[in-house]
């Protein structure tokens, strides 16, 4: 995960990410992922269009996803090694 982290973390994600662990890596990778599985039309790149703008607490990250000019968050669960994500959009 660490070695393909420049293939879906931003320069900006990467900032607030510092120092980026193994559980970080994996926890941006779900919440995209998740993303991803919610937009439903492919062609997402995950470090441009789905940007994660933080942690609002622990386990939630505040995200905006530009294809569809969504604000949402992205709740986590971690279950080592494990990471579940799932979407909380209100306004769709």
């Amino acid at each position: 995960m660490l070695r393909v982290e420049h293939k879906f973390i931003s320069p900006e994600e990467q900032l607030w990410l510092t120092p980026l662990t193994l559980e970080k890596a994996t926890q941006v990778w779900s919440a995209k992922e998740a993303v991803y599985k919610w937009f439903g039309e492919g062609l997402v790149d995950f470090k441009q269009h789905i940007q994660l703008q933080g942690y609002k607490a622990n386990d939630i990250f505040n995200c905006y996803f530009s294809k569809s000019q969504t604000s949402m968050e992205i709740h986590l669960k971690v279950l080592h090694p494990l990471c579940l994500s799932f979407i909380y959009c209100a306004s769709v």
